[in-house]
């Protein structure tokens, strides 16, 4: 069973908004069985809610997602480009992605056998999601 949790920090989000917020991703869980760690996090890199499997482990995917996301802000600036919207990493075991809403990201760490993470498909993934992130979207754009 899943860890569901706002950030430690306080954030200009209503309470009422990261409940809904936490549903959603919640049901993404359920969407994606080896999801070990669901996160939103903010602008100067605050996790502003999460759902995780293992708690222990959280923490530091937390802090990976939002270095990975200013990694590829920093790769995108130097390129020339404006953005890198969305950003999959794949290990032998585990894919990390990151999704811009709004002015937040949404990550996403998945545990899989090595042969099934060969096969998963991210473009798959990303249209599963996008209602979803959509809805988030919604909620936190003007916050």
């Amino acid at each position: 069973m899943a860890t569901a949790c706002f950030g430690r920090r306080v954030t200009s989000v209503p309470a009422q908004v990261l409940t809904s917020v936490q549903a959603i991703m919640v049901q993404i869980s359920h969407i994606f069985p080896h999801s070990s760690l669901l996160c939103i996090v903010n602008s100067v890199g605050e996790v502003i809610a999460y759902v995780a499997e293992d708690i222990t482990d959280a923490a530091r995917v937390l802090e990976l997602t939002s270095a990975v996301k200013q990694a590829a802000l920093l790769f995108a600036e130097t390129h020339s480009l404006c953005s890198v919207p969305v950003l999959h990493i794949k290990g032998q075991t585990h894919i990390l992605s990151c999704f811009d809403i709004s002015n937040y990201v949404f990550g996403m760490c998945l545990d899989m056998h090595p042969a099934a993470l060969e096969m998963f498909d991210t473009r798959g993934a990303e249209t599963m999601l996008r209602p979803f992130l959509e809805d988030v979207t919604r909620l936190l754009e003007d916050f």
